[in-house]
């Protein structure tokens, strides 16, 4: 049985999905950085990770928590369990936990001596950027491909439009 999903619910959802281009843009810069060290001039490679400091803390995470308070509350009413998206608050638990990690190593990188990226401060470096392009890349998929359809699918347009609204006003309060 094939169900057409209603176009005005795909247009309350279109913002969320650019939302999430934007967002997989931010994890592509994360891998480009990784891919840098030791290509680039430490103060390159500072202001790069800065940058990426600054998309986890002022982009990603704000909406990580707003889903958190939000979005998955919603699918597991939908799903009929809490624990639906219990993967997903894990996903940005680690991303959490990884942009804390890529706070200290950068705060290494602007110490006020001259800083000389070791082999092993370089490798730490590696692996958090690239953790959070895989992390990020994969939650982001979960959500454009399993929870919007779900929402498209089975929740109504008022529905819709109150998770959005909802989501909005969350990701403002944090």
């Amino acid at each position: 049985m094939t169900t057409l999903t209603s176009p005005v619910i795909v247009s309350e959802l279109a913002g969320l999905r650019a939302e999430h281009r934007r967002m997989a843009s931010g994890a592509m810069a994360l891998r480009t950085t990784a891919d840098s060290i030791g290509a680039v001039p430490i103060a390159d490679l500072r202001t790069a990770v800065g940058d990426a400091l600054g998309f986890l803390d002022e982009i990603l995470l704000p909406h990580a928590a707003a889903e958190d308070e939000v979005l998955y509350p919603f699918i597991g009413h939908l799903l009929g369990s809490v624990l639906a998206t219990a993967t997903m608050h894990r996903d940005h638990a680690e991303v959490l936990g990884l942009t804390h990690e890529l706070s200290r190593l950068h705060e290494r990188l602007c110490d006020d001596g001259e800083v000389v990226l070791d082999d092993r401060a370089a490798n730490a470096l590696r692996r958090v950027l690239y953790g959070l392009f895989a992390v990020i890349t994969l939650h982001l998929a979960k959500e454009d491909e399993i929870h919007l359809p779900l929402l498209e699918s089975r929740a109504t347009t008022e529905q819709v439009r109150g998770v959005m609204a909802g989501l909005a006003a969350a990701t403002r309060a944090h």
